[in-house]
């Protein structure tokens, strides 16, 4: 064999050894790019001052928060069965009419505020101190859901973390990394008051929980709930969130127009997550007559609140007990015999 010639054996795995170097360099190359441009726009984006980033973030809460839900139909004591889930309308209600409204106490009534009104006709049928401003606890989580359902979206899968949740208080429970869609946590929202499932559907919706109550606080100043001011989408922290009956019948009122909130509201029962079965908080859904919903209340500061609505013939009832003084469940059911016997 001549001096310096490399037999023909031996010359391919050294060509394919130099194939695999380059390929490992132009791979290692590619990374090294990739990185250097994730790294850059990470940097940029950090380097914007605070007021960019909050305004980004308000900018992207509008959009997905800009959809209104239209007002309820004409008449809430049937559900039109052709009327969408949600649906995008600038609809404010009229002003609740309180011009023939009794103040005289209605015996076994008794709470710190109350409220009786006509659900189609907004006329204000009872109230006592319906101007007063309270804590209202979980009452809270009526917005919260006005909000939650705007934009559609409601089977949605979200992925919950770790960080979202240790809010507290009613839970349904919601583990990290469980996956779950906008409408069961509506479901765990207002039959069974979870304060994890109001703080998860906020930061889906608006990026953050901070971004979320400013978006509640100027939905209330469109429906003209003008002495309403919420501080937690669940209503767990009393501070700063307070309303009226006055405020929270107008909104329970719009709330019976939305043909899902309304479902939700007078679902007894549902098979849910873990294999256990949610029982609405609502006990006159079990046992008042006609009973049709609304929500439960309840921390040390605001005491037993709660917004019951019933249906007897082609009349709907709403009655906003705030700070009840010994059952909620049975001041407002007496609110709801006297109106039905009283009103016409």
């Amino acid at each position: 064999m001549p001096t310096g010639t490399v037999p023909a054996d031996a010359t391919a795995p050294r060509s394919r050894w130099r194939r695999i170097t380059r390929a490992v360099a132009r791979l290692l190359a590619m990374l090294a790019l990739v990185c250097a441009v994730g790294t850059a726009g990470y940097v940029v984006y950090g380097a914007l001052p605070g007021e960019t980033r909050r305004a980004t973030a308000a900018s992207h809460t509008a959009e997905v928060l800009a959809q209104p839900l239209p007002p309820p139909p004409a008449s809430t004591a049937r559900e039109a069965p052709a009327v969408a889930e949600v649906e995008g309308d600038d609809g404010v209600l009229p002003p609740l009419d309180a011009s023939a409204a009794s103040h005289a106490p209605i015996k076994g009534a008794a709470a710190r505020a109350t409220l009786l009104l006509d659900a189609d006709s907004g006329r204000v049928i009872w109230a006592r101190h319906e101007h007063e401003q309270l804590p209202i606890a979980s009452l809270t989580k009526l917005m919260t859901a006005v909000l939650a359902v705007r934009g559609g979206g409601l089977d949605d899968v979200i992925a919950v973390r770790k960080r979202w949740l240790g809010v507290g208080g009613s839970s349904v429970y919601l583990v990290p990394r469980q996956h779950i869609t906008v409408r069961t946590l509506l479901y765990g929202l207002l039959m069974v008051s979870g304060n994890d499932a109001a703080n998860v559907l906020a930061i889906h919706r608006a990026g953050s929980v901070r971004a979320f109550v400013g978006a509640m606080n100027a939905e209330a100043r469109r429906l003209g709930l003008g002495d309403s001011h919420f501080a937690s989408p669940s209503g767990l922290i009393d501070r700063d969130n307070h309303s009226t009956a006055w405020d929270v019948g107008d909104l329970a009122r719009y709330l019976l127009g939305q043909p899902l909130l309304a479902r939700i509201m007078r679902t007894r029962t549902l098979r849910a997550p873990h294999h256990v079965t949610w029982v609405n908080h609502n006990r006159l859904l079990f046992r008042y007559r006609g009973a049709t919903g609304m929500k439960t209340g309840y921390t040390d500061m605001a005491g037993s609140c709660l917004v019951a609505s019933a249906t007897r013939g082609r009349r709907t009832l709403i009655a906003v007990v705030l700070h009840a003084r010994g059952d909620e469940f049975r001041v407002a059911a007496r609110m709801l015999d006297w109106g039905f016997g009283h009103s016409h």
